[in-house]
């Protein structure tokens, strides 16, 4: 994997809105990897008042990581750019913990379970600096291979 490879690099994301710091590894040929995340008082998820980053947030996380992998996956594998993708959904996002904590290093894991005709499954877990299990879910995403069926898709979904 290159040194090249930062989130910046790999995901359609702009600051503020890159939630993962980078990846720890990646196989592109396993379909699975692992990428860390870590906030401070300067994220614009950072709550001044209980001086934590929502749970939820989590899911961002695994969504971005799946994005880091397929991205991955694109250029070293089938040497093209990155595409566009979409979180989908879960049906089970199960949070361990009420909150994340500001300068704690978060690692979230995702292996493919299945990807067939544009949309995938992946098995998702965040695990806290301590490898103790802070959130899980199964994600749903849609994989865009071009710009017109983008539009076709925000279309469809009135965004």
């Amino acid at each position: 994997m290159s040194s090249e490879y930062t989130p910046e690099f790999l995901l359609p994301h702009k600051p503020p809105m890159i939630v993962v710091g980078g990846l720890c590894e990646c196989d592109p040929q396993a379909k699975s990897a692992r990428a860390w995340a870590e906030f401070d008082e300067n994220s614009i998820f950072y709550n001044a008042t209980t001086h934590t980053i929502p749970a939820y947030l989590g899911i961002e996380m695994m969504a971005q990581t799946i994005g880091l992998l397929s991205g991955t996956y694109f250029r070293e594998v089938l040497g093209k750019p990155p595409q566009m993708g979409f979180l989908l959904g879960t049906r089970d996002y199960r949070n361990h913990i009420p909150f994340f904590k500001p300068r704690e290093r978060y690692f979230t894991s995702v292996e493919q379970i299945i990807f067939e005709e544009l949309l995938g499954s992946f098995a998702c877990k965040i695990r806290d600096s301590q490898d103790g299990l802070v959130a899980e879910a199964e994600l749903n995403v849609f994989l865009a291979n071009d710009d017109s069926m983008i539009e076709k898709f925000l279309e469809s979904a009135k965004i």
